[in-house]
């Protein structure tokens, strides 16, 4: 695992596939221009992950932005996710609680565009297989 810290007004980009996340986390790039060219993955029972201030691009070669399967909450703030454009299925946030869990998604501040496919894809999807919120 990589860790890299800025200063603030530093800027920085990062290429990964897949991060995947299993605990409770904030990542808060605010001060910072920071560009990531992959994949959040959050896996996780009853974590609450938390996003600001980044940029996902997924430059046509990852299939979401935000992957979140399960999560006690997710929120998303002040964030760039587009370019989700290269393989299927072209999504910029997906939201999909498995049966039994009970979550949360909050969106606020943030531009969710250009993560499409011909067939597939868009910005938000919410697919619950329980129960969820949408906030």
């Amino acid at each position: 695992m990589a860790t890299e810290t800025q200063a603030p007004g530093i800027s920085a980009s990062m290429n990964f596939a897949t991060v995947t996340i299993t605990r409770s986390v904030t990542i808060d790039c605010a001060g910072m221009t920071v560009t990531s060219f992959g994949e959040l993955f959050i896996n996780g029972v009853g974590i609450v992950v938390k996003v600001r201030n980044l940029t996902l691009n997924g430059a046509g070669a990852v299939p979401y932005g935000i992957r979140a399967v399960s999560m006690a909450a997710l929120s998303v703030e002040n964030c760039q996710i587009f370019g989700q454009t290269g393989n299927t299925p072209g999504i910029g946030i997906s939201f999909a609680p498995g049966s039994g869990v009970t979550a949360q998604l909050y969106v606020a501040d943030s531009v969710i565009s250009s993560n499409r496919l011909a067939s597939s894809g868009g910005g938000i999807f919410i697919q619950p297989a329980g129960t969820g919120s949408f906030v």
